[in-house]
């Protein structure tokens, strides 16, 4: 069954790639095939190691394992206004650590859309199909490429531009298995709806508010919520918020980004919001030529039992990359300060280092695996402390096209983990975990 799948997809993928190129040609659209198409690869080879990832006392916990992902993309454009691109993904696990990720082996289409560019006055850009989405500074839509898989979207967009200074973008998205990558482990089925839009306020300031709206099949969700209703209905929810971008000097750069979700889940109301605070500055140095602190919350649910849901819900899972604190916690009940300095050792070879001290926002809530589901309950926990962690970046350009990162990170759980975990037989030993590729 498995490989009929595997042959299927192989066949439609080949269809998808080949269809283009036998027809479009032919109608005389494309006299030089080179100029209208054009083809890429990107070959992302990984090896990583951890100690303690499993926390468990009684279990050898040191793992290893060496992922590889290709990925093979076709750019066309046909005219002025009629283009897109194509892009297949390969991705293979070997060796033992296969914890993180839904599955070993995957197959599938990254992207496969079609745009219409520049219509109505050039004013309006249509895009329809598989598509990775970003925007502001990916909190709320991020493609998530640090992870093996990486997030697509089976999606519209039509953006729309009335002045240089605005843009405005519709969006819609069929939520299903590639909107989640390998944080997925429940088919979780639902629509969203957007407007996420872009003013351009001066050359100093940018605002960018944002619309959401999202319907999930409440029968795949219920991990998502410290509390499970009596009855069954489906979640909607509404998000509504801003970032704000503002740069008083040339070396001085402010960040704000807050939203406040409203929603229903059954007979449970939702009311949650989360809040991003961002100071950076350029330090005019030879070595450390950036730094910044950032201050996060993720708002946690106060009474799981007054039908209220306070536990904010991320617009999908999400974690602090590069490793953050190593997939153990998601973007939910939790308060987090960041601090940066990024910088050049020597031509080519670029570091960063990132520090976290996180902790639960509410002590009655649970904390929350990076897939949005439920993780520990805070049950005999008397302090939010949840730890520290921090992480080592290098980046060395080896060609042009060639690049070598190598990442090493530790987390010290904090009194929380000590005081909750220790009980259920967990060790809290520090975790730690490396990567190069």
């Amino acid at each position: 069954m498995r490989l009929q799948v595997f042959v299927h997809k192989c066949f439609t993928i080949v269809v998808i790639l080949v269809a283009p190129i036998i027809f479009f040609p032919v109608g005389g659209i494309a006299d030089d095939f080179s100029e209208y198409v054009s083809f890429n690869a990107r070959l992302r080879l990984r090896g990583s190691s951890l100690v303690n990832f499993d926390v468990a006392r009684e279990t050898d916990d040191k793992a290893s394992n060496f992922t590889s992902r290709l990925r093979l993309g076709m750019d066309f454009q046909f005219n002025e206004y009629l283009g897109g691109r194509i892009q297949i993904q390969g991705f293979q696990l070997w060796n033992d650590l296969a914890w993180d990720f839904s599955e070993k082996q995957n197959f599938d289409l990254t992207e496969g859309y079609l745009d219409l560019t520049g219509i109505w006055n050039e004013m309006v850009d249509i895009r329809v199909g598989r598509q990775i989405i970003t925007k502001g500074d990916e909190i709320i839509f991020g493609d998530q490429d640090w992870y093996s898989l990486g997030r697509t979207h089976n999606a519209a967009s039509i953006m729309i531009r009335p002045t240089p200074y605005q843009d405005w973008n519709l969006l819609y998205i069929n939520i299903r298995k590639q909107s989640y990558a390998q944080y997925q482990t429940t088919e979780w089925r639902g629509d969203l709806f957007g407007l996420y839009d872009k003013f351009v306020i001066e050359s100093s300031v940018n605002v960018e508010p944002y619309y959401i709206f999202q319907r999930y099949d409440a029968s795949t969700i219920a991990g998502w919520f410290p509390q499970t209703p009596q009855q069954t209905g489906n979640l909607t929810l509404h998000t509504v918020g801003a970032l704000v971008k503002f740069r008083p000097l040339e070396m001085l750069a402010l960040g704000f980004e807050g939203n406040i979700q409203k929603g229903v889940y059954g007979p449970a109301k939702i009311e949650s919001f989360m809040v991003h605070t961002l100071l950076g500055m350029e330090t005019g140095l030879p070595f450390v030529e950036a730094a910044s602190i950032a201050y996060d919350i993720y708002s946690g649910d106060k009474d799981k039992n007054d039908n209220i849901i306070s536990t904010y819900q991320p617009i999908f899972p999400s974690s602090y990359k590069h490793v953050g604190l190593i997939g153990w916690y998601g973007m939910k009940n939790l308060t987090a300060i960041k601090g940066s300095l990024t910088g050049t050792i020597i031509d080519r070879l670029k570091f960063q280092v990132d520090g976290y001290s996180f902790q639960l926002h509410q002590l009655s809530d649970y904390t929350y695996w990076v897939n949005n589901e439920k993780n520990v309950p805070s049950v005999g926990a008397t302090s939010k402390d949840l730890g520290w962690s921090a992480d080592l970046i290098l980046a060395f350009q080896l060609m042009n096209n060639i690049n070598i990162t190598a990442t090493a990170s530790i987390y010290r759980p904090g009194d929380f983990c000590r005081e909750v975990l220790s009980p259920l037989g967990l060790t809290t030993d520090n975790i730690t975990y490396l990567t190069v590729g």
